[in-house]
């Protein structure tokens, strides 16, 4: 450890950390003043645009009402029909092989 001190005596230490303190006070204070301008930035841009789209949602909801009704419910899809081959017994096994020990139809 060195025995040189720095150069600020107590006074000067006591005034800086007093200064540091109020400038972070200073500092959150105004970063709390900006968040709340932008959170009601926001706000007043959502109301706005609710506002301004009401006729739009309201036709929307007529629209949707009058589809329903008039047709009924509908369930789009995709179908494909697939014959069915049927085979006869004789083509499902296949007779066996002399070699193989059984006896041959």
């Amino acid at each position: 450890m060195s025995t040189r001190q720095s150069g600020m005596s107590l006074p000067a230490k006591i005034a800086a950390l007093i200064a540091g303190a109020a400038l972070l006070v200073v500092g959150v204070m105004f970063s709390l003043v900006i968040l709340a301008g932008a959170a009601l930035l926001g706000v007043v841009l959502w109301l706005y645009l609710w506002w301004k789209t009401r006729a739009v949602r309201a036709a929307m909801r007529e629209q949707a009402a009058h589809a329903a009704s008039a047709q009924g419910n509908i369930i789009e899809g995709e179908s494909v029909v697939v014959d069915e081959q049927r085979m006869a017994e004789y083509e499902v096994l296949p007779a066996r092989d002399d070699a193989q020990g059984g006896e041959r139809r």
